[in-house]
């Protein structure tokens, strides 16, 4: 199947597409009826990667072509075409055989990149009890307590919910210590939070959370539960973004 789409703003695509370069250097796209679609592990097999934009996010969207196929495109080649935009300018994606065609029709510009089609199964959708969720309107919030947290050299960070509050901690490889401790209430302004009974609490790698982190996109909601992936979600206009990281297991 080929495919020719529009989206309204090239910057928020961007974005969206810059945090997930991070963590791998391939993109597999699914380009469907409905929607347009990425969903694969990271390299290392610790970060599921998923982006949703459905059919109405584009002001054009066109299929040739029967079945479905996966888009393999070299993620620094389309960055590179993508970070050429210009404000928030519209910007188009174009199959052409074995060519992915990046267009900026407002300013008549227009980048090719190689791409391979291929036949993938897709990882499955963890099943999670996800009983903790903290939403930020401000995601510099976060990458600022991550920032705190490594300049006292400690690379593990803890999130504990309970009632209407949580904590967000640092703790040493091997020891339950706290050093470091961020409270978010309930009444906060700028703040979400949820939890349920009996409170939930996970650590994960700081050096793998913060990657998943941007003040582009927002606001940023956390979920997680006991010793489990945490979700981290962004809306990108009327899709979303959403990455699911394994948990770091302390030593008792």
């Amino acid at each position: 199947m080929d495919f020719e789409i529009l989206h309204y703003n090239s910057k928020l695509l961007r974005d969206a597409l810059e945090v997930i370069s991070r963590t791998t250097d391939e993109l597999y796209l699914r380009v469907g009826v409905e929607s347009l679609e990425v969903r694969q592990m990271d390299p290392t097999h610790i970060t599921l990667i998923e982006l949703f934009l459905p059919n109405v996010e584009f002001l054009e969207y066109r299929l040739r072509g029967d079945g479905e196929e996966l888009l393999l495109v070299n993620l620094e080649h389309l960055m590179k075409a993508l970070n050429r935009c210009r404000g928030n300018e519209r910007v188009g994606l174009k199959t052409e055989e074995k060519r992915l065609m990046v267009q900026y029709p407002d300013s008549k510009r227009a980048f090719w990149i190689p791409i391979e089609r291929r036949k993938r199964d897709e990882p499955p959708q963890p099943r999670l009890d996800l009983g903790a969720c903290l939403t930020l309107v401000n995601p510099g919030e976060l990458i600022d307590i991550l920032k705190d947290i490594e300049s006292s050299d400690f690379d593990v960070v803890g999130l504990k919910a309970e009632g209407d509050r949580v904590e967000i901690t640092s703790a040493g490889d091997g020891t339950a210590d706290v050093r470091y401790c961020k409270e978010f209430g309930r009444e906060d302004p700028g703040v979400g939070l949820t939890c349920n009974d009996g409170g939930q609490e996970s650590h994960y790698k700081i050096s793998a959370l913060k990657n998943l982190l941007t003040t582009k996109l927002g606001p940023v909601t956390l979920e997680w539960g006991n010793r489990i992936p945490i979700r981290i979600i962004y809306e990108v206009g009327r899709g979303v973004l959403r990455f699911t990281l394994a948990p770091y297991i302390m030593e008792e």
